[in-house]
Parts: structure tokens; sequence; C-alpha cells
């Protein structure tokens, strides 16, 4: 007779516990990356809460403490993404992004926030991507490499040539690191 060893069990009230905390830790920072990343706060928090919903779902969810960031920063970002594609706002705003890039007329006076988040809406998705997680998010560079799937080269490329985009955009007074 064979006997089949089962994983331990798990205490469900630790994992609440943890899940808990990671989420009170979390999401306002994961907020405040996607909304970097998105340009919309409403869509931001909308998208990190339905990630959240499907990680307390999910049999294989990650660590919290060790993955839980990335896990819950990429399937929001694709939460949101998806919305677009299914509501017809993607193209809505790539038809907004264009005519913001096309337009010759300085922009209205805003404060330094609502500035950055235009200017960064007008950056191209990668180097988007590479300034929230390394500028914001805190990233090194090696960690952007290693989320995005690239080389440690690329996201340099990515994070000069974003710097450079957003230093014109935002104009001489902009302090660009």
């Amino acid at each position: 007779m064979t006997t089949t060893q089962l994983a331990p069990e798990t205490d469900p009230d630790t994992e609440s516990t943890e899940f808990t905390d990671f989420y009170r830790r979390s999401f306002d920072r994961l907020v405040r990356q996607l909304t970097a990343r998105l340009g919309d706060r409403d869509l931001a928090r909308d998208a990190v809460q339905e990630a959240f919903a499907r990680g307390w779902r999910h049999p294989s969810a990650p660590d919290w403490a060790e993955r839980g960031d990335a896990w819950v920063h990429t399937t929001a970002y694709r939460v949101a993404v998806d919305g677009f594609r299914r509501g017809g706002r993607f193209q809505r705003a790539t038809e907004l992004i264009a005519a913001a890039e096309v337009q010759t007329q300085p922009p209205a006076p805003l404060d330094e926030r609502a500035a950055l988040v235009a200017a960064l809406r007008r950056l191209p998705e990668e180097q988007r991507q590479a300034v929230v997680l390394h500028y914001i998010a805190d990233l090194s560079v090696h960690e952007v490499a290693e989320r995005t799937g690239v080389a440690d080269g690329t996201v340099k490329s990515r994070l000069s040539r974003a710097r450079a985009a957003l230093a014109e955009m935002l104009g001489p007074d902009a302090a660009v690191a």
C-alpha cells in the first residue's frame, strides 16, 4: 500500500495576517506607482484593488513579503490595460495622447505634480515603466531589468532617454536627475 505524503497544512490565520499586513503597507504606494504609469488615479486605485482581490483568491499567489509588490503591480497594470481594451477606452486614450503630442500651444499652467504626470503620459511605455519603477518604486537598475525582462544597459538607456524627454517637456527649470 502506497501512502501519499501531503503538503503540510498552512494556518489560514497566519496567511490572512500576512496578506492583510502586506495590503496595509503596500496599497497606497502601489496606487501612486500605477497612477504615475497610467496617468489616472481612479483607474490605478481600481486596478490595484482588483489585483489584491485576485491575489487573495489565487491559490498560487506569491509569498507576499518577498514577491508581493511585483505580483500586484504587474497584475494591476494588466487589469488596467485589459479594461482599456474591453471598454474601448484604449482607442480613446491613444487618440488623446496623439492629440496632445501635436499641440503647438504650451500647456496651461499646472502644478508640478500634474505637469509631471502629463509628461509621463507622453513618454513611450517602456520609458515610462522604467521611470516609474526606478524613481517612484525606488528599484535599482538591476531590479528594474529583472522585473521587465531586459538587460541592465537597456534600462539605463530607457532612463537616459526618458530624462532627456522629460527635461524637454518640463522646461529648463525642471530638476531631472
